[in-house]
C-alpha cells in the first residue's frame, strides 16, 4: 500500500429559471376551480473539496474526503391569474443552505479503462433556516403565514459509480446514491448513461 497525492477542487454555479404556467386545482364543496400563474428564479452554489489518497490496493486509491457547499435559491413573487377568492399569491422566497460534509472515497486510479468509485459521507447542514411560506388570497385584506417541512439537518449519503470505456470515443456509466437519515425525505436515485467524445 502507498500513500496518494492530496486533491483540492472547487466550483461555482449560477442559473435562471422561469416556471411557466403553473396551474393548482382547488375543489371548494362541488365547485372546482383552477388557477394558474408564472415566476421565475435564480440559483447560486458554490463548492470547496479536498481529499487525500492515503492508500492504493491495485488500481482502487482509499482515502478521507470532505467538502463545504453553498446554495442559494431565490423566486420572484408569485400571483395566480384571476380574481377568484381561491386565487392567490406569494411574496419572493429565499432559502439558503450551508452544508458540510466528510466520508471516505474509493476509487480507481486515473486511466484505468473500467472506473469505479464508491463513497459514503456524514453530512451537516449549518444554516438553521426557519422556513415560511407568506399567501395572500385575491382581493383579501390579510395573508396567513405557515411553515414549510424541511428535512432532517443532519444525515448520511452513499453512493456507487461505474463507467468503462467501450471504444476509444464512447463510454458508458452506471451508478446509484441514497440519502438516509431523513425520515420522509429519505432518496435513491440510480443513473445510466452513454457519452460520445466528438
Amino acid at each position: 500500500m502507498a500513500g496518494g497525492p492530496l486533491r483540492i477542487a472547487a466550483s461555482g454555479t449560477y442559473g435562471r429559471v422561469n416556471y411557466d404556467n403553473l396551474s393548482r386545482t382547488v375543489v371548494l364543496g362541488p365547485a372546482v376551480r383552477r388557477t394558474d400563474g408564472d415566476t421565475s428564479g435564480t440559483y447560486v452554489a458554490g463548492r470547496l473539496g479536498m481529499g487525500l489518497a492515503i492508500a492504493t490496493v491495485g488500481t482502487i486509491e482509499v482515502g478521507p474526503e470532505g467538502s463545504v457547499d453553498y446554495e442559494r435559491i431565490r423566486i420572484a413573487g408569485y400571483t395566480e391569474r384571476g380574481t377568484l377568492s381561491s386565487d392567490a399569491g406569494f411574496v419572493r422566497q429565499r432559502v439558503i443552505s450551508l452544508t458540510g460534509r466528510i466520508g471516505m472515497l474509493a476509487q480507481s486510479r486515473p486511466g484505468s479503462p473500467v472506473r469505479l468509485a464508491a463513497r459514503v459521507n456524514y453530512v451537516k447542514d449549518f444554516k438553521d433556516d426557519p422556513r415560511s411560506l407568506t399567501v395572500t388570497p385575491a382581493g383579501a385584506p390579510v395573508s396567513y403565514t405557515t411553515g414549510v417541512a424541511r428535512a432532517d439537518r443532519d444525515y448520511a449519503t452513499g453512493g456507487l459509480n461505474v463507467e468503462g470505456d467501450l471504444t476509444g470515443t464512447l463510454t458508458v456509466r452506471a451508478g446509484m446514491a441514497a440519502e438516509v437519515g431523513r425520515r420522509d425525505m429519505q432518496r435513491i436515485m440510480a443513473h445510466a448513461g452513454i457519452s460520445l467524445k466528438m
